[in-house]
């Protein structure tokens, strides 16, 4: 029985050791015209070695929005059954260059020789702002002005400076 019992938790071991998740989400579905659209990848590979290569990861197609921000956050943790999790989320601010359904195709990762994708979807951009949401600026001037800041240094130690980048 012990050795029946070893040889499953052997399987069990190797059939989840190294999995892989994808999912690339937004915050909602339907967007008014000139509302912001946040588009998130999340990325965990479970049983990575952190002395091993990181999987390469493919946006999906983006050309039918302005990219107005962008960040990215990369984790190591160690889950509850002392495996090593690797983390990687991808957040970004779109603008959508037209109105109607806009399809938001697959993110990809190459793990391992392998590859991996996220499930495709469709948002719908309505090209109507409501009223509601208009004020006095916004009805005479569509300009709008958005700032991005970008840190050279993620990791900084106590004194010692950081480069920030603002773009507008």
């Amino acid at each position: 029985k012990n050795r029946l019992f070893e040889i499953i938790l052997f399987f069990v071991s190797v059939i989840t050791y190294g999995q892989v998740n994808i999912a690339t989400i937004t915050d909602k579905k339907e967007y008014n015209g000139k509302d912001i659209v946040d588009l998130t990848i999340v990325l965990e590979v479970t049983g990575i070695d952190p002395a091993s290569d990181f999987p390469q990861v493919w946006l999906p197609d983006l050309s039918k929005f302005e990219t107005i921000g962008k960040a990215s956050n990369r984790n190591f943790y160690i889950d509850d059954d002392n495996t090593t999790v690797y983390q990687l989320i991808y957040q970004l601010a779109l603008q959508p260059k037209q109105a109607g359904n806009i399809k938001i195709g697959s993110s990809l990762v190459s793990s391992n020789g392998k590859r991996y994708n996220s499930e495709p979807f469709d948002i719908f951009i309505d090209d109507k702002v409501p009223e509601k949401t208009l004020s006095k600026t916004t009805s005479k001037s569509d300009d709008h002005l958005y700032i991005n800041m970008e840190v050279e240094n993620t990791e900084v130690y106590k004194n010692q400076p950081a480069i920030g980048i603002l773009k507008a």
